[in-house]
């Protein structure tokens, strides 16, 4: 009953929100949608490379395994991966680029990395992004880093930040790389995708989050929520977002 509503406007809006879905089919309450929660929390999403990092990490972390491995088979695959980079499409060159690791061992690849990321912490993320980072886990907002690199990069920078990450998924077989994906490259709508189920989730409301981003793969996850920042871009991307009300920030 409308008169036994307590005068106030946020209880008010919460409880009429809470009769109008009683009412409604569950049709409407079933589809994947954007939350916008009153009560949902806010969240901060991060893209990592080129936008808290300087530099591509899988490209980094391959020349630190090309440096203990000389493997003419493997660096001429990568040297390949990247012409491709230049000539392509970016999914082909992601693709080429995760086949030059078909029969390597993940233990090898991934040997001395985590140490590695402690002691150049500072070198290959922007210290200003990571300041930004902190200051959103300091408000109590939910922190999450989204990312196209390989999910076995990725868990590292999750133990080094205390950020959980999703990426990537590479196919393994015995402890080796197939050189295949397993389902889809974590970019464009599969990162919303994610953006929203980790809305589901823990009850955040996109609304009033934030999401930071560099490129146009991070467009679609930018879009989902009230608050986006482009890192960098370049001046052609950067105009577009920007009068679409997106931040700037210049590190």
């Amino acid at each position: 009953k409308l008169w036994e509503i307590p005068k106030n406007e946020l209880v008010d809006t919460i409880y009429l929100e809470q009769e109008i879905k009683k009412r409604l089919p569950k049709s409407y309450f079933t589809e994947k949608s954007v939350p916008h929660c009153l009560q949902g929390v806010r969240a901060a999403f991060f893209d990592l490379d080129d936008t808290l990092t300087r530099r591509n990490v899988f490209i980094h972390v391959t020349e630190r395994y090309l440096l203990g491995h000389p493997d003419v088979h493997v660096f001429g695959k990568l040297l390949l991966a990247l012409f491709k980079g230049l000539t392509m499409r970016h999914g082909y060159f992601y693709r080429a680029a995760m086949r030059s690791l078909r029969g390597v061992r993940v233990a090898e690849f991934l040997r001395g990395y985590r140490a590695h990321l402690h002691h150049h912490k500072h070198e290959l993320f922007h210290p200003q992004m990571l300041e930004l980072l902190e200051s959103h886990r300091q408000k109590g907002n939910c922190v999450f880093i989204i990312s196209e690199e390989p999910q076995d990069i990725l868990d590292p920078i999750a133990e080094l930040l205390g950020v959980p990450c999703f990426g990537t998924e590479l196919e393994k077989k015995q402890g080796v790389f197939t050189g295949e994906v397993a389902g889809h490259i974590m970019k464009d709508e599969y990162k919303r995708d994610k953006v929203v189920d980790l809305a589901h989730k823990y009850g955040i409301d996109l609304e009033k989050s934030y999401a930071y981003g560099d490129s146009r793969h991070d467009y679609a996850m930018l879009r989902s929520v009230g608050h986006a920042a482009l890192i960098n871009p370049s001046s052609t991307y950067g105009k577009k977002c920007k009068r679409l009300g997106m931040r700037i920030i210049r590190v």
